[in-house]
């Protein structure tokens, strides 16, 4: 399953890949500023001249084979380019979306909702300090709960009350406010499950229950929160304090529950290290806290919410320290029940996180918050100002020998030989820019850590950026190859040309600062975790003091060369000989590119590459008109070569990247596919592999589409997909048995005669997927068409062709029924 990026994400793409085109040939440009709204959202309220409901809201509910407890479900389905936001949307933006129990229900909840895919996650210049959830096309929420004494389920009467905020992306908003009586659909075999979360690709996946859902006064119940680090990394242990280096932990709300002390499930290890004893967690590990019920509690529900405030690590580094919100509810009436509730997860900024956890006691006894003994807190150490800066700057040092950092090692020591044949002054000089070129970025990181949070390397967390600087240091490499010529300013003799060469002097040596120390953040030496730790809650003056040293450290190579000069006198003087070390240093920038390209998630490998190949193309164009050609020539080989590598990369996030799943696939399987034939269910099955770019196109623009998506909800179609990327023997005996050895291939069983699918093969359309389906009919059942009547449809054939398509009774009695063929 793989999300769909939309047309405002493909700007947020393809846009970076053209900007920083444009800056690393055509030197310093003029930056385009993004118009942005004014506030916040327009909203629009329906009425009767509205065209129709933009979200379409229906509730269903089971009961559990046994016990007098069930789910309810509420399933929205929204028109195109709007949104809904989630139940779980925090506090400061938009509204979220509630449901609850209206008067008469013969039920009452037992957990809170819980959604059956994540929410996108975002930020919104209308709410800026806000991660904004929210939900496209579809979504089902899942709730527990409890039927009245003495009612039985199927004739229970379930009503609710449904409230929130729809949005059309890039337009305006309206609020609804439904009331929804839900139908009964059956029964179902309970089983126990656990909410999961992973923010983003953060190497931690958290899991969540409360057992049981439902107790009586005097009862205890269990909050199990589990942290599932991935191999190789692990977490710290369990803290009530605002601690670095610790899981640490805070209940904001718990009403009159009492809570005990978050308990590991596994001791943690401590081991010697170069920089001192390390304590933390191996493996899963499952902290309980217990929650005591009051005896004179009042029976109803219990919100309990809190919030974690955790870090992952290897054995030599560590990756940003995280936060996260977690909520679920707890049911307080005369019998406790077995079933747990689900655990709801959400990012939260870190930051906040710590400040509830220093301003939030744990209990409500003053000492509570320092009874607690927390694993490794005996093994916490304090420095001295100096000390900190004094491992600041060496941490800035040991940087410079960093692995991700060599690479760039080339930048510098070109710098080096360039001073060679200078004299005093501009050796001083060159060196002195290129060394505030290193500050300035240092200084920029620790207003970030100061006043915003942004820790080290974050900003390689963002794809545009990661892209951009990719996109950059391969248009240099091309570059230093002769590929194409960067643009420099004529050498002609006279007092201005020697002030712009010395002007461009000072600006290529503040740049090649920036430059290098950009290129280093995503790399940490053995001191740079340890003093970016000790430096968290720390004063903004204290950071800034630290993030100099760091930086002092970094440049300190080049500042000793400014203040002593002779040191450079062992460098060779300049020759030809710096032509074949530049196109050296071409190869180190491409082994940069490499080490970039590896952070790149898997799904954006592939368009990341085919944009490069584009920025190649766009240089190659350049390069083929020389600078001493005329200026209209060279104007337009640079629009033509700028234009060519924007188009390239747009095309390839556009048709390369994978996109949101529209059409609720499930995974082909013979047994469940003849199961659902015998129950009469019309099935379409899409025969793609990750290899063939036909079933790729075909895919995105005419099956896994919001027009088939709707249709075949119509329908009460069944889609399944068929991925034939690596062998399976169970797809090729089907392709066989549908007379094909190859795919793009489309095939739909109808639910009134499942023995003759319907065949679509090679190249389709978006018409020739909809005739297809309307052709099968819908499945047998309430939505079905009686067996005998006739179905006349148009179907616009991939050939241009137009068939209607005959009774039911009238079709061959067994066999595919290809419409290429028709």
């Amino acid at each position: 399953m793989i999300p769909r990026i939309r047309p405002m994400q493909f700007r947020r793409l393809w846009q970076p890949i053209l900007a920083v085109v444009v800056l690393a040939l055509a030197g310093p440009l003029s930056n385009a500023s993004a118009q942005l709204g004014n506030g916040f959202p327009s909203l629009s309220f329906p009425n009767e001249d509205a065209n129709g409901d933009v979200i379409e809201l229906q509730a269903s509910f089971e009961a559990a084979d046994e016990g007098a407890v069930g789910r309810l479900h509420i399933d929205a389905k929204l028109s195109p380019a709007w949104h809904v936001y989630s139940t779980t949307q925090p506090p400061g933006g938009p509204l979220p979306t509630k449901f609850t129990m209206a008067d008469g229900s013969q039920a009452k909840l037992l957990s809170p909702f819980v959604s059956d895919k994540d929410p996108k996650r975002s930020q919104a210049p209308e709410w800026p300090d806000v991660t904004i959830e929210e939900f496209e096309t579809a979504v089902r929420w899942t709730a527990e709960i409890e039927f009245a004494a003495g009612v039985q389920p199927d004739a229970a009467v379930i009503k609710i009350k449904a409230n929130g905020l729809t949005c059309q992306t890039g337009g305006s908003c309206r609020p609804f406010e439904m009331d929804l009586t839900a139908a009964y659909k059956g029964t179902y075999q309970p089983v126990t499950t656990e909410a999961t979360f992973r923010d983003g690709d953060y190497a931690v996946e958290w899991t969540g229950e409360l057992l049981p859902a439902t107790a009586k006064p005097g009862d205890a119940v269990e909050l199990k929160l589990t942290a599932n680090p991935d191999a190789s990394f692990h977490v710290y242990p369990g803290s009530i304090k605002d601690e670095n280096f610790a899981t640490n932990f805070v209940l904001t709300k718990r009403g009159v529950l009492q809570p005990g002390m978050p308990t590991p499930s596994e001791d943690p290890v401590t081991l010697d290290t170069p920089i001192g004893e390390a304590t933390y967690q191996k493996g899963k590990t499952t902290w309980t806290i217990e929650l005591k019920i009051p005896e004179d509690a009042v029976p109803g529900t219990h919100p309990v919410e809190g919030y974690i405030a955790y870090q992952a690590c290897q054995d030599t580094s560590c990756l940003l320290p995280k936060g996260l919100r977690f909520q679920t509810e707890l049911q307080v009436g005369e019998n406790g029940k077995g079933a747990p509730a689900a655990v709801q997860f959400a990012s939260a900024k870190r930051a906040e996180v710590m400040d509830f956890i220093a301003e939030t006691k744990w209990d409500n006894a003053p000492e509570a918050a320092a009874a607690p003994t927390v694993y490794g807190q005996e093994t916490k150490k304090s420095y001295s100002v100096v000390m900190m800066l004094l491992m600041g700057l060496g941490a800035g040092l040991i940087l410079n020998l960093m692995p991700c950092v060599l690479p760039v090692l080339g930048l510098k020591l070109m710098s080096l030989t360039d001073q060679a044949g200078q004299d005093r002054k501009a050796i001083f000089s060159s060196n002195m820019w290129y060394s505030l070129g290193v500050l300035s970025v240092f200084w920029v990181l620790a207003g970030l850590a100061s006043f915003f949070s942004f820790g080290w390397g974050e900003q390689f967390t963002h794809i545009e950026f990661k892209l951009a600087l990719t996109v950059l240091i391969f248009a240099m490499a091309l570059s230093f190859l002769g590929v194409w010529e960067i643009p420099v300013p004529g050498f002609a003799s006279g007092k201005f040309s020697q002030e712009m060469q010395h002007h461009e002097g000072a600006v290529g040596a503040y740049s090649k600062g920036l430059f290098t120390t950009v290129i280093a953040t995503p790399c940490g030496g053995p001191l740079l975790g340890l003093v970016l730790g000790l430096l968290l809650g720390q004063s903004p003056l204290l950071i800034f003091a630290v993030f100099t040293a760091m930086g002092i450290g970094m440049s300190l190579p080049f500042l000793l060369i400014g203040v002593s000069p002779r040191l450079v006198s062992w460098l060779p003087k300049p020759g030809a000989w710096m032509e074949t070390l530049k196109q050296l240093m071409a190869f180190v920038l491409l082994g940069t590119v490499a080490f970039f390209f590896n952070m790149f998630s898997d799904d954006q490998k592939l368009p990341v590459f085919v944009a490069l190949i584009g920025v190649w193309f766009g240089c190659w164009m350049i390069g083929k008109v020389p600078n001493w050609e005329t200026l209209s020539k060279r104007l337009a080989s640079w629009g033509a070569g700028v234009a060519s590598a924007a188009l390239i990369g747009f095309l390839a996030f556009r048709f390369l990247m994978p996109g949101d799943v529209i059409v609720p696939w499930q995974p082909y399987d013979e047994a469940k596919l003849t199961q659902l034939r015998s129950e009469g269910k019309t099935v379409m099955i899409d025969f793609t592999a990750s290899w063939c770019a036909t079933c790729k196109w075909n895919y995105h623009s005419a099956i896994n589409t919001d027009s088939t998506a709707d249709l075949l909800a119509e329908l009460d179609v069944v889609p399944m997909l068929a991925d034939w990327s690596d062998y399976n023997e169970e797809i090729k005996k089907k392709l066989i048995e549908l007379e094909s050895q190859s795919i793009p291939l489309l095939a739909i069983y109808p639910g009134n005669s499942p023995d003759q699918p319907i065949i679509l093969r090679d190249l389709v359309n978006q018409a020739d997927v909809l005739g297809a389906l309307q052709l099968a009919g819908p499945s047998q059942g309430e939505a079905a068409a009686a067996s005998g009547d006739e179905i006349s449809v148009e179907v616009q054939s991939g050939g241009g062709k137009q068939v209607q398509a005959p009774k039911a009774g009238n079709i061959p009695a067994a066999g595919p029924v290809s419409l290429s063929a028709l």
